[in-house]
């Protein structure tokens, strides 16, 4: 089944919803003169999407940064009111679909779903040709009730995450729009082999974020047929002012703990377990210098 089929499900923050409200009466008013603020077709180097006709809005202006990109898609009904809405980023890093979905969605982290009602389970599907994950939910923003839906699938060493919505009692034209988004990523990784191939792009470009405490993913690499390894920053810390025995026994320590949420987190981690295959961290300094390093192996994963 496809997403566009299921019929929309997503929430807005209602001080995020009213923002976009005005800004689409805005840009509604001053479209005569401002025609190019309206749009059929936007490209970026991570998709592509295709709307029927001018009434629908794209606005580029909610920049991810470094991190990828964001797109929001509107259409007004002439009245003041916002009938239908998507929301389309590509993060530039692999998290697994499923736990993207609950971090940021379902947990209500999103602006999107702040606030939202009750959630269905996270589920498969098939968006644009990837196998993905969606959620449905509902919403009710300034007294109309909207029904959304949340689709997150990897693309290239990134992930996708599309939010589509629509007011409950509203033709579900969404659907159909965001069914003409094309990822002109990668294709999806199936393979670790294909994912680590992914990361070179990426990760030349930019270090990733790799978690709360600030350290990056410098390189993924596959140094032998049954090992993956991980080149890591570590922020603030410097060889000679640690333990290096003690520093790399407290991380193994840490990584055994949350085993489980690592490899939901992370599809490196969770392509390496299924293909079980060591995963070996190996600590660098900011300015560089190698710290330590720890080997995680196949069944201190499972």
């Amino acid at each position: 089944m496809y997403i566009w089929e299921l019929g929309p499900d997503e929430s807005l923050n209602s001080q995020i919803f009213r923002k976009i409200m005005k800004r689409t009466l805005l840009l509604a008013a001053a479209c005569i003169t401002a025609a190019a603020t309206w749009a059929t077709t936007y490209s970026c180097k991570y998709f592509a999407i295709d709307t029927p006709d001018d009434s629908w809005q794209i606005d580029q202006n909610h920049a991810l940064g470094e991190m990828g990109a964001r797109i929001m898609v509107s259409r007004n009904d002439g009245t003041n009111g916002l009938t239908h809405l998507a929301r389309i980023d590509y993060i530039d890093r692999p998290f697994t679909p499923a736990s993207y979905l609950q971090d940021q969605v379902v947990d209500r982290r999103d602006n999107f779903a702040h606030s939202a009602k009750e959630f269905s389970g996270i589920a498969d599907t098939t968006f644009a040709g990837y196998a993905a994950k969606y959620v449905k939910f509902e919403k009710e923003a300034n007294g109309t009730t909207y029904n959304f839906t949340a689709v997150a699938f990897n693309a290239g060493f990134g992930t996708v995450l599309v939010i589509q919505g629509q007011q409950s009692d509203a033709a579900a034209i969404v659907g159909r729009i965001t069914s003409t988004i094309k990822p002109v990523v990668p294709a999806q990784p199936q393979t670790l082999g294909q994912l680590v191939e992914a990361s070179k792009a990426s990760l030349d470009k930019r270090r990733a974020t790799w978690d709360d405490n600030g350290e990056k993913l410098i390189s993924v690499t596959l140094p032998d047929a049954t090992t993956v390894q991980l080149d890591m920053e570590i922020p603030f810390v410097t060889r000679e002012a640690i333990v290096v025995p003690t520093f790399v026994q407290a991380k193994r320590k840490q990584w055994i703990k949350h085993r489980k949420e690592v490899a939901l987190r992370c599809s490196i981690v969770e392509m390496a377990v299924k293909e079980g295959r060591s995963i070996k961290y190996v600590y660098h300094e900011s300015k560089g210098a190698e710290i330590g390093s720890m080997l995680i192996l196949p069944e201190e994963v499972r």
